[in-house]
């Protein structure tokens, strides 16, 4: 008994309150991530499902796995069919393993998802992945009612607990060679939190001011800050930037050509699917150049803007990117809800930097923030203009947040040996390409 309290202090799970008042979460049985994404699974897990009935007649196909070779030897996939379904998934968007057995007896990707666990400080801290509807959707049962199952899960990932030595190399770095210890850190992301939720008028201004509040999060060197000037410099910052973030409506600068090529790589990471193997795919040399070629050719082209629109997804035929540069009006105060509950998840998560986001710093994970977001609203104008529409609608945002967010952080997309430089790159600009994507909001939004 002794050893199990130990455990369970070891391992608590945490939900921030502020992000439980205006999210909840109930599973759809929509069938998107099942359609979405390769699943890992490891060669005990494969086995296990393998093991348990004659597959192979309830699902049709002879191979329900397929290897992975650059994961390595012990690392593979549940096999998809044409369509991008999984093997596993039935005529009624339900998963036949679960259906059959348990959710315990699915692979512990399924179960996990859309919940994302970041070990920090002895304990796990609880995210979201808005590339499930269910999340956007943001309704139904509490997030505290998955504690059982999270905890459940916690105990699989972290057979021997957490020992908080284990991650204080792993602590994300406030930014580069500015380092600080797990409380420092803590109340600092606290008050960008709070912060985030007062400053305003419109949302543009909140992304904006997490830019500014990254900004000079890079200049101070908390090392040489006692505690006892700590309190009084954050309410400094806090609120001098809020001040400037709230007065501010028109940028200094225009995005340059430069910017736009570069910020246009990150539209085409964001904005195409998630790789997907299907069986009877030839995924040969000849077909990786071509897709690779392929790829330089997209790539080259969403960083302009006018020509043809690559057609990343299948709604994006016969459109132009100077549509796309075009005004589409406000956001719908549901849509605006929508990206500040994923902006609060990524924050009381900390899954916009460190372990869960490419390791990076906490002012580059924000600044990364600010990027992500407004490529999503760019992506929504791609959305609208697809379905022959001059304003945006919040399904537009949804569609646009649901693929960006299966690309960011979850997927190699932008860690790439060259992100560093073009993030240091789009620093100077990243103001102007705020003002220019994010739009105003139709009214002020309320919280769900």
């Amino acid at each position: 008994m002794p050893g199990i309290l130990w455990f369970i202090f070891l391992m608590n799970i945490e939900i921030d309150n502020r992000l439980s008042l205006v999210q909840g979460y109930s599973c759809l049985n929509c069938g998107h991530g099942c359609r979405s994404f390769m699943v890992p699974v490891s060669r005990k897990e494969r086995e296990k499902i393998s093991s348990r009935c004659d597959w192979q007649a309830q699902t049709g196909t002879d191979t329900l796995f397929i290897d992975l070779p650059l994961a390595g030897f012990e690392q593979g996939a549940i096999a998809k069919k044409a369509d991008h379904r999984c093997v596993f998934l039935d005529s009624d968007n339900l998963c036949m393993i679960h259906r059959k057995y348990s959710l315990s007896a699915k692979p512990l990707a399924c179960q996990l998802f859309p919940f994302v666990l970041t070990p920090f400080n002895g304990n796990l801290r609880v995210g979201l992945r808005f590339d499930c509807p269910g999340v956007c959707q943001g309704t139904g049962a509490k997030l505290s009612d998955n504690l059982p199952e999270l905890n459940r899960l916690a105990r699989i990932l972290y057979p021997d607990g957490i020992n908080a030595e284990q991650f204080t190399s792993s602590l994300p770095a406030i930014s580069k060679r500015n380092h600080t210890n797990a409380e420092t850190f803590d109340k600092i992301n606290n008050a960008i939190i709070e912060t985030f939720l007062k400053v305003g008028p419109e949302f543009k201004n909140k992304i904006y001011w997490l830019t500014i509040f990254a900004s000079h999060l890079e200049k101070v060197k908390f090392q040489k800050v006692s505690s006892e000037d700590f309190t009084g410099l954050m309410s400094l910052l806090t609120e001098g930037t809020s001040r400037e973030a709230e007065k501010y409506n028109t940028p200094g600068k225009v995005v340059s050509k430069r910017a736009r090529v570069l910020f246009g790589q990150i539209l085409y990471l964001l904005g195409h699917s998630p790789e997907v193997i299907t069986l009877g795919e030839k995924t040969g040399f000849w077909q990786k150049l071509k897709a690779r070629l392929k790829d330089s050719a997209e790539i080259r082209m969403t960083g302009r803007v006018s020509g043809p629109l690559p057609i990343l997804q299948d709604n994006w035929h016969s459109l132009d990117l100077s549509q796309i540069e075009q005004d589409y009006g406000p956001m719908p105060p549901a849509a605006v809800n929508l990206l500040e509950r994923y902006i609060l998840s990524r924050l009381t998560g900390l899954n916009y930097c460190g372990l869960n986001y490419y390791g990076y710093s906490m002012a580059d994970g924000l600044h990364c923030l600010a990027l992500s977001i407004s490529a999503v609203c760019w992506l929504a104008r791609v959305n609208a203009a697809a379905a022959c529409r001059n304003a945006l609608e919040y399904q537009d945002i949804e569609k646009a947040l649901i693929l960006a967010d299966s690309n960011n952080g979850y997927g190699s997309a932008l860690n790439s040996g060259s992100a560093g430089l073009r993030l240091i790159y789009l620093k100077e600009y990243i103001t102007a390409i705020i003002f220019k994507y994010i739009p105003g909001t139709q009214l002020k939004a309320e919280n769900k």
